[in-house]
């Protein structure tokens, strides 16, 4: 597992932005983020020609296809974020890393180019914007926890990612 510290990335509602580096551990305004491919060409990351898998960080134990307590604990251990139980339903838990974000996090495996990534994000509302252009356009503002290249995850995790 390798980590990707830095990366390129543009404002994805600006068509004429330039690239730009961005560090992980920072929040951006709507990153459209980019991977190296074999000849070492910037590409978007593109759900129509690549295998991506998303899946929010929560444990619900009264639905099918959520994260359980092991996986949700094995991606906190390993990949460094923290996680509570709600106080209103038991057995309902979030990642969380700090009140900034809620508790708003994915979880995104991309397949490209014969290698992995995963990404862990949380996102938060624009508030100079309206609600409207926050549910048309999604949150404003994205924290990047981390990119990671081949990423270790457990066989349950990968069958949750990969089953939508």
């Amino acid at each position: 597992m390798k980590v990707i510290k830095y990366f390129k990335y543009k404002e994805a509602l600006l068509e004429n932005d330039s690239i730009k580096t961005g560090e992980i551990g920072n929040e951006f305004k709507r990153p459209k983020i980019f991977l190296l491919n074999e000849n070492d060409v910037l590409t978007p990351i593109d759900r129509k020609k690549m295998d991506i898998y998303t899946k929010r960080l929560i444990v619900n134990s009264f639905a099918k296809g959520y994260f359980d307590f092991n996986d949700l604990d094995f991606l906190s251990n390993t990949y460094q974020f923290n996680y509570c139980e709600s106080k209103a339903y038991k057995g309902y838990y979030t990642a969380n890393i700090n009140t900034t974000y809620g508790q708003n996090g994915n979880l995104t495996l991309i397949n490209f180019k014969e290698k992995e990534y995963l990404i862990i994000e949380f996102y938060r509302d624009n508030p100079d914007e309206t609600a409207q252009m926050n549910d048309q356009l999604g949150p404003g503002f994205t924290y990047i926890h981390g990119i990671w290249e081949q990423p270790i995850l457990t066989e349950s995790i990968r069958e949750k990612l990969e089953k939508l």
